[in-house]
C-alpha cells in the first residue's frame, strides 16, 4: 500500500473512532453501569485500602470492593465511585461484622462486586 491508500484508511477510521467515542460517552450511567442489588449480613471486612490496597466487605459468599488506595497516576481523572452509607474504612471495621446491609453495584463476575464506575453505587449499612 501506498501513502495515497493508506491515508483515507486511517482517516476513516479515525472518524470511526471518534463517533464510536461520542455516542458511548453520551449513553445515560444505567445502560453503560447496570447494577445489582443485594441485601444480606457482612461476614468479613478487610481494610487493606489504608495501605495501597482494596477495602471491602464479604455479604453472603460475594465480596464487594468498597475503595482501592494508592496513588493515582499525574494529571488523571478521578475515578467514578459510589457511596459509603453507615460504613467506614478508617479505623476498625470488624464492628460491622454481623450488620446488615444493603448494596448497589457492578457485578465483576466470581462472585465479586465493586460501587466504582457510577455514582448510584452504594453500600449501606444498617
Amino acid at each position: 500500500m501506498g501513502k495515497r491508500t493508506i491515508l483515507p484508511v486511517i482517516f476513516l477510521f479515525l472518524v470511526g473512532l471518534t463517533l464510536f467515542y461520542v455516542v458511548y460517552s453520551n449513553l445515560p450511567n444505567s445502560t453503560i453501569n447496570k447494577g445489582t442489588k443485594l441485601t444480606g449480613i457482612i461476614s468479613t471486612t478487610n481494610n487493606q485500602c489504608i495501605a495501597d490496597g482494596v477495602c471491602s466487605i464479604k455479604v453472603d459468599d460475594k465480596w464487594i470492593v468498597a475503595e482501592i488506595g494508592g496513588l493515582r497516576p499525574q494529571n488523571s481523572k478521578p475515578e467514578v465511585v459510589g457511596r459509603l452509607i453507615g460504613i467506614s474504612f478508617a479505623g476498625d471495621t470488624q464492628k460491622y461484622v454481623g450488620k446488615k446491609v444493603e448494596v448497589y453495584a457492578k457485578s465483576l463476575g466470581n462472585n465479586t462486586f465493586t460501587i466504582y464506575g457510577s455514582k448510584a453505587f452504594y453500600i449501606k449499612v444498617f
